[in-house]
């Protein structure tokens, strides 16, 4: 993961993080960059410094040698994004309610966070004319999320990470802004 600032007269004024992603495109391998957690203080916003920033990180991450696709995943809207030249997509989301029970009956093996990037490694990647494949290094960001959500709610934390059963392996972390898994 990388985390770029940009700043004016010496104070930061916006920052995001980005992390690489294994993809391949039309059977040839290469990299994709997932943009994350774009960032301006509140009364700083309407001044254009989030859009600067992304169109330089864009364009700077974009040209990398190898690189297939950028990809963001926002929660205030496309309508920034899209002035920066991303492209909505609709996305799928799941929820399932909890069961109760032990995690540990069912699945054949729980995996914590080391385990997981093990699990994922081991999983071929589909064949497909596009996919970006996920690697420890964005789950790790999710989990790095997921510890400072925790400890600011004082929630308390998962045990594992994942889990497969059978030739299925699966990752989470807790979202506890959004009180789901």
């Amino acid at each position: 993961m990388r985390t770029s600032i940009a700043e004016v007269e010496g104070a930061v004024v916006a920052s995001c993080e980005t992390f690489r992603m294994r993809s391949r495109a039309d059977g040839v391998a290469g990299e994709s960059h997932g943009i994350a957690s774009v960032y301006v203080e509140p009364h700083l916003r309407g001044r254009g410094f989030a859009s600067t920033m992304t169109a330089l990180v864009v364009a700077k991450v974009g040209s990398a040698p190898g690189s297939q696709a950028l990809i963001l995943f926002s929660e205030v809207g496309a309508t920034l994004y899209e002035r920066a030249g991303f492209v909505a997509r609709p996305t799928r989301e799941g929820s399932w309610p909890a069961e109760a029970g032990d995690p540990g009956d069912g699945p054949d093996v729980l995996h914590g966070p080391a385990a997981v990037a093990r699990a994922l490694d081991r999983i071929p990647v589909p064949a497909a004319p596009f996919v970006v494949w996920p690697t420890a290094d964005p789950l790790a960001w999710h989990g790095t999320r997921e510890r400072g959500y925790a400890e600011t709610l004082a929630r308390p934390r998962p045990s594992c990470r994942g889990a497969t059963c059978g030739p299925v392996t699966a990752t989470w972390a807790g979202d506890f802004k959004g009180d789901t898994l």
